[in-house]
């Protein structure tokens, strides 16, 4: 009998296929003859038999070889907490990792994990850990607002399932380091580059109250200088973003 590889897992060396008959199939790659390899959506030739457990394919020869293996990815950005995800194969594991941060919800912070995850060409982020820290600002007359941050880290990764339908090459899949380092240059210039210019422009600040300062003299200018020291301060901390921290090189 003839059917198709509906799935197939080499690292687990299992799967399924649908026979012709109408038929799924257990697959288990002692089954498969001369340990030849098969993908998903493969046409193969096979005894069937019965288990207790259900059917089960026998002596599976590919009907047609495909050559080198090609992968179909994920839809979108995948997470999980552990270091695999059920019916993927994790085929690029990166170097880095990326986190997310959001003081509006959880759901938000995992949605900006998955978009940095995007960023430098991952289909997956596994090994995912959950945190959250209080922040604070000035309230609106009515003291100090307190805050919850939630934050997301994890593993950027490859993931993929070899299928006769897959379009990616597995050797097109594998620059994931590089395109991390690359895009963590950029996110450090940025970075260095707003500290740049907050310090330019809480120095232009200062000068101009120091200035003004000499010339009322006396107290009054003390506090002119003291209140344009806070203001060029928290310019600064408003100028000066942080670019880079949620993308780090694993120790």
């Amino acid at each position: 009998m003839e059917g198709t590889i509906s799935s197939f897992l080499p690292s687990k060396g299992y799967g399924f296929l649908r026979g012709d008959d109408g038929r799924d199939y257990f697959l288990h790659c002692n089954d498969i003859a001369e340990a030849q390899a098969v993908v998903e959506g493969q046409r193969v030739a096979f005894e069937e038999s019965t288990t207790p457990k259900g059917y089960r394919a026998r002596c599976v020869r590919p009907v047609a070889l495909t050559g080198a293996a090609r992968y179909v990815l994920p839809g979108g950005v995948l997470t999980s907490r552990s270091a695999t995800i059920k019916g993927w194969e994790v085929l690029v594991r990166s170097h880095w990792l990326v986190a997310g941060s959001s003081r509006d919800s959880p759901e938000a912070a995992m949605r900006m994990l998955r978009d940095r995850a995007h960023r430098i060409g991952a289909t997956a982020v596994l090994e995912v850990e959950y945190s959250k820290t209080r922040g604070s600002e000035p309230g609106t007359g009515h003291g100090t607002h307190y805050f919850t941050i939630h934050h997301f880290d994890g593993r950027p990764v490859v993931i993929g399932k070899p299928s006769v339908h897959g379009t990616h090459p597995l050797g097109a899949l594998m620059g994931l380091d590089g395109q991390a380092a690359k895009l963590k240059r950029e996110l450090v210039g940025k970075t260095r580059q707003s500290r740049v210019t907050a310090t330019l422009v809480a120095a232009c600040m200062l000068a101009v109250a120091g200035s003004m300062g000499l010339v009322v003299g006396g107290i009054i200018g003390l506090f002119v200088f003291l209140f344009a020291a806070i203001v060029s301060i928290m310019a600064w901390s408003a100028i000066a973003k942080d670019h880079d921290s949620w993308l780090a090189l694993d120790d």
